[in-house]
């Protein structure tokens, strides 16, 4: 049976020599080798069915994408920790792209590039991108997971209208204040910032469906938020009183008398119907 999956990771490997053997290859994974020059990823030509592709750990930099043209049906692509100083032009071409891995690159901007439209996750942290704006990713209505942690991020644009966007990581930037984020977000980490307590409170007060927040490390971190869905903030899960239904209490109770009475009433008729008969 043709192998259809393969791992070579951590193995030392500078160039990928003639996979055309593979050629029903969905999922690889050559992560942790010293790949950097394009030349050197040439043996990936004939892997048109790859779905997964894990490139992460090498040195690439430009010129890696044109060897990525021709996977159409790659879903997941995994660059992180290479020396990318910009995202490749040709991922825009990659249709069916759903999940791309970018962190712990030299990326200083997403100008340039259209990402594709059915991606669902988006991993840029530990980069050093100052600016996102909107034109960026207001085309990513399948987006469910942005993460941008650990960029020099000054500005965030307001009014995206990415109603599946679920979680957002903007943890350690330089943002003072992010309006209009979309209502849907459940998971916001927003620590070691620069958001004072009247921004938290303004920004996220219209976050209905917020669960999960972290504003640590914050100049108004301190701040009393009161989303109705919150569980957790700061990794700390909410304790909340439990309100009890006084005018429920008292019917249940009421209720209750009753039955009793009915009870004792049953137990005396027994009685005296027992005593008739005997």
């Amino acid at each position: 049976m043709e192998k259809e999956e393969l791992t070579v990771e951590g193995q030392g490997i500078t160039a990928i020599e003639d996979l055309s053997h593979l050629v029903n290859l969905k999922h690889l994974d050559l992560a942790n080798n010293r790949l950097a020059h394009p030349d050197s990823l040439n043996g990936l030509a004939h892997l048109k069915f790859l779905t997964k592709l894990s490139l992460a750990g090498n040195r690439l930099s430009e010129g890696v994408g044109m060897h990525l043209v021709r996977m159409q049906r790659l879903t997941v692509l995994n660059l992180a920790g290479n020396d990318l100083t910009f995202i490749p032009p040709c991922i825009e071409q990659l249709k069916g792209l759903k999940a791309l891995i970018l962190n712990n690159n030299c990326i200083r901007s997403l100008a340039g590039v259209t990402l594709p439209l059915n991606l669902n996750s988006l991993v840029l942290s530990h980069n050093q991108i100052e600016v996102i704006e909107g034109n960026d990713i207001r085309h990513l209505k399948n987006l469910k997971s942005l993460s941008l942690s650990h960029n020099k991020l000054h500005k965030f644009p307001e009014g995206l209208a990415l109603n599946e966007l679920k979680q957002l990581r903007l943890n350690d930037n330089r943002l003072t204040s992010i309006p209009g984020l979309p209502a849907n977000i459940e998971i916001l980490d927003l620590g070691n910032n620069l958001f004072t307590a009247s921004s938290l409170l303004a920004d996220l007060q219209n976050l209905s469906m917020l669960k999960n927040v972290n504003v640590r490390g914050n100049p108004g971190s301190e701040c009393k938020l009161t989303n109705p869905r919150l569980l957790i903030v700061n990794n700390q899960r909410i304790i909340r009183k439990k309100q009890h239904n006084y005018k429920q209490l008292k019917s249940q109770r009421v209720e209750k008398n009753i039955k009793e009475k009915d009870s004792t009433h049953e137990k005396k008729i027994k009685k005296i119907i027992t005593k008739d008969s005997t």
